[in-house]
Formats: C-alpha cells, structure tokens, sequence
C-alpha cells in the first residue's frame, strides 16, 4: 500500500492510504503525478532468512598506503635455526704485504750423520812446489872393511844351455865361477852399408825446395851414395831403409809473423808419410831444430830421396842426414 501526494502542488491533496491506482476519492483526487511520501518507521520486523550471496562483485581500486605507524617494541629472539648450506667460496684476495721476520727460534737437536757420498774423481796434480832447503849432512860413518871381487874358473858350456855364476868364496871375499854357453854357428852377417851427409853453415831455403847437403861424412858400402853440394840421397838396392834426419831452422829477414816453416822427407818426389816437421816463429830471434826418423822401403832401385821445404822463406844451418840400410825385401 502507498501514500501518494501530488508532486505538483503537495498542500492540495493528501491521499490516503490505497493500492495503487485505487485510491477513494478525496477532495482532489489522485493522479499519476502523485509521488509517495514516507512514512513513519515502522517496528522492525524480525530478520529474515538470510538470502544467498550475491556474485562477488570487481575489486575496488586499491587506496593510497596508510602513514607507517611508530614501530612496536621488539619481541624476543626466536630460537637460532638451522645453518644454511655453505655457499661457494669466494675469489681469493690479493696477498697481503710479508709481516716483519719474526725471531730465529732455537737450533734444534743436529741430525744423524748421512752416509758418506762416493769419493769424487781426482782432480789434477797440482804445479810441483819449489825445492826445499837443503838439510845438514849427515856425520861421516865409520870405515869399513874393502870387500874383495875375484873370478874362479870360466867354463864354456855347450851351445843352447843356461849361462850360470856361482860364489865359490865368501860375501866378504866374492871368487865368482862363470859357465858361459858357446854360441851356435853363425851363417856369416852381411856388412853394414849406410851413409852420412851434412851442411855447417847456414844456407837459404824456400818453399818447395830441396835442402843441400854439402859434405859426405861416414860411408860404407854401394847401397846409399850421395854427391857433393847436392840434394839427392840415392837408394841404389832393393830393401829397408832408416832415415835419420836434423837441422836448425831460422826465419830469413824480411818475413812477416807470426811465421810457419815445413820440412819433410820426400822419395821420389812424393811426401814419406810420418816426416812432417813444423814450427811457428814470432820473432827473427827465434831458432828452431827439426828432426825425423823414418823407415822408407825400395821396390824399384835407384830410389831419390830429398829434404824439401814446405813453406815461407828461412834459413838452415847444422844440418846432417844418415841412412842405413837395414835389410832386403823378403
């Protein structure tokens, strides 16, 4: 039921209250233009059943955040929990700077001795020191008595046996009996044939040429013949030869130092192995002997042998050269 007025002039007409569109009569009827106007509140009426919840409408915006409020007081520490895992290690610093060295601590208790190493090499024999002073001689001991020494008997033994000497006297007085083997038969040696040649004073000498020998001295026998003031030693027979040779040697003036001279024994032209001589000169002063020593064998006679010089200019003096003929060819 509704309580109309009419919104147009509301002191003219006061409905009572009807359904709507029934209203009686009244001095002014009522009219669709009528709004209704509330009336009092009624007792509230008891709650009633509570009806189902409406769909949840759209979350409103949310609103600006309130002032931070003063801060409570602190509670008490919770119980420490369990430790976390270990988490990686971390890049190694830079190495601090080196502290001061602290103080050398006490020598400890010295080690056994380790054993002996291998005995090393021997070093060089070092530079022998200066002679040392004579010590004072000795007193003169006393004379003793003269020992005699005589010879027994000398008995020739038969070839092939052992020689033999006995003492038939005293330590005092030796007397000393010889056995002595008689030799076998000999076949007879043939006689020695050698030569020797020399040059005194001193001569030149130059590269590639041969040394003269001015004099023969000792000679015996046809197979080694030389001539004077030649070079040539001549080997005349098939066989083994000994060649002896020496010299003095001096650079000649005018050479450059250091200065090299070569001598060498040369059979038919051709260098005797193992004859080579040489020696470095550094000043005009120095004086040199050369020598060699060498068998040479003769295939085909006659054989020519020279002493030649190898190398620069010189000078040699006290010069002198043997051959001997040792054998023939077997």
């Amino acid at each position: 039921m509704n309580i109309y007025q009419n919104k147009n002039a509301p002191q003219d007409c006061l409905c009572k209250p009807c359904f709507p569109n029934n209203c009686p009569p009244s001095p002014r009827p009522c009219s669709v233009n009528i709004v209704p106007i509330p009336g009092p509140t009624g007792a509230t009426g008891p709650t009633g059943a509570t009806g189902a919840t409406g769909v949840t409408g759209p979350t409103g915006v949310t609103g600006p955040t309130g002032v931070t409020g003063p801060t409570g007081v602190t509670g008490p520490t919770g119980a420490t929990g369990p430790t976390g895992v270990t988490g990686p290690t971390g890049v190694t610093g830079p190495t601090g700077m080196t502290g001061p060295t602290g103080a050398t601590g006490p020598t400890g208790v010295t080690g056994p001795t380790g054993v002996t190493g291998p005995t090393g090499v021997t070093g060089p024999t070092g530079a022998t020191g200066p002679t040392g002073a004579t010590g004072p001689a000795g007193s003169t001991g006393s004379t003793g008595t003269a020992a005699t020494v005589a010879v027994g008997t000398v008995i020739t033994g038969e070839p092939g046996s052992a020689a033999a000497v006995t003492n038939s006297g005293t330590q005092q007085n030796a007397v000393f009996d010889f056995v002595i083997p008689q030799g076998n038969t000999g076949s007879g040696a043939a006689p020695a044939e050698f030569l020797n040649a020399y040059s005194t004073p001193a001569q030149a000498g130059s590269a590639g040429g041969a040394l003269i020998f001015d004099r023969n001295g000792t000679q015996n026998g046809n197979a080694v013949s030389h001539s004077n003031n030649t070079s040539a030693i001549i080997l005349q027979e098939p066989g083994y030869y000994n060649v002896a040779f020496h010299t003095a040697v001096a650079p000649a003036s005018g050479v450059n130092f250091p200065f090299s001279v070569l001598l060498y024994l040369a059979q038919d032209g051709v260098q005797v192995s193992g004859t080579g001589v040489q020696h470095i000169f550094h000043t005009s002063a120095d004086v040199s002997n050369l020598a060699f020593s060498q068998i040479v064998a003769v295939t085909t006679a006659p054989s020519t042998l020279t002493v030649v010089g190898g190398s620069g200019k010189f000078l040699y003096s006290d010069m002198g050269i043997t051959v001997n003929k040792l054998s023939g060819l077997s």
